[in-house]
């Protein structure tokens, strides 16, 4: 991989002639590909949207793999509607800008949790269990350094609120994909009481020194069941310094509260993303590593304001060590 060469690379130029060569040498590494991770609505003290979108977005190397590099000359466009429930709204009405928030950087050992919503209505959203899958496509690409823990929710392990702590943490991917197969689909969602379980597992955790502790949260519903309500679970993740990456299935107005799930990724410093469909949702964890492993912001401010339930779609260009990348985006107010 790409990025673990670089890094006795620059130790060696550090020795040779310091910032100027590393610079030279961050430069020279020049991605394959990019991707858009997911991205956060920021909100106001109401819930109502500001119009600041950040963009998560990774630059890939020739194997697929996150690289760290500068992002220069960002430019957004609003190509299509803006679509408000009962309206639609003429695109050319609203304006955007972008501007370079954050620089991708590598995260060499994550320590993460992969925290699974296994409620009976995964049957009808994700019958053939596609979720197990892209858990362990996510597995399949961790490093001997890193250490997952998989977790589901409803579950009743004792000691927990309201989940079933499948694999505690490890790097041993055989054990860590057996565990995705025990992913069930009955019961409810206590969404935000397994949300304060995966903290407390975080807690009494004595390994991962050094590392970026998160949590993937996946769901495809909304809060049904359990004690804890959003604003604890918010301000409990808030304090934790773990960072929340929130994943949704099925329609941001109809299955899940996409407005929660962002200001959790927003708040703890993750990136939220959904897909309507389970034959989406490989694709959309290998994005969800990326943003873990490497990835910079690019903040989008529109105006006017979008209400909130609108969707907005567009384009993002930037380059990547001088490499120029195109991508769409569409995001949900």
């Amino acid at each position: 991989m790409k990025r673990f060469f670089a890094l006795p690379l620059l130790a060696c130029l550090t020795l040779l002639g310091g910032c100027e060569q590393i610079q030279d040498a961050i430069d020279y590494i020049r991605p394959s590909d990019a991707t858009l991770n997911g991205y956060t609505v920021e909100r106001d003290a109401s819930g109502n949207p500001t119009g600041r979108v950040d963009l998560n977005v990774s630059a890939l190397d020739a194997g697929g793999e996150p690289i760290a590099g500068e992002i220069t000359n960002p430019v957004v466009t609003v190509n299509d509607p803006i679509v408000v429930p009962g309206t639609v709204s003429a695109a050319q009405r609203y304006s955007a800008k972008a501007t370079v928030a954050f620089n991708i950087e590598i995260q060499e050992i994550i320590n993460g949790i992969l925290d699974i919503d296994q409620s009976g209505s995964m049957q009808r959203t994700d019958p053939a269990r596609q979720r197990v899958d892209a858990a362990q496509s996510f597995i399949g690409r961790i490093t001997d350094q890193d250490r997952l823990a998989v977790m589901t929710f409803r579950g009743a392990d004792p000691g927990f609120r309201a989940s079933a702590l499948l694999q505690d943490f490890t790097g041993d991917q055989a054990a860590l994909n057996a565990a995705a197969e025990r992913v069930g689909q009955a019961g409810g969602t206590p969404i935000w009481d397994s949300v304060l379980d995966t903290l407390d597992v975080h807690d009494r955790d004595e390994g991962g020194e050094g590392s970026s502790r998160v949590v993937v949260l996946f769901t495809d519903g909304q809060r049904d069941g359990g004690t804890v309500d959003f604003s604890e679970a918010l301000s409990t993740a808030d304090a934790s310094g773990v960072k929340f990456f929130t994943v949704g299935l099925g329609s941001a107005e109809e299955d899940f509260d996409a407005a929660e799930l962002q200001e959790l990724a927003e708040t703890t410093g993750g990136t939220f993303a959904n897909v309507e469909d389970a034959d989406g949702l490989e694709e959309l964890f290998n994005r969800v590593f990326n943003a873990i492993r490497a990835s910079g912001v690019i903040t989008v401010n529109i105006s006017p304001i979008p209400p909130a339930g609108s969707l907005v779609t567009g384009r993002i260009s930037f380059d990547v060590n001088g490499e120029t990348f195109d991508l769409p985006y569409a995001v949900q107010f």
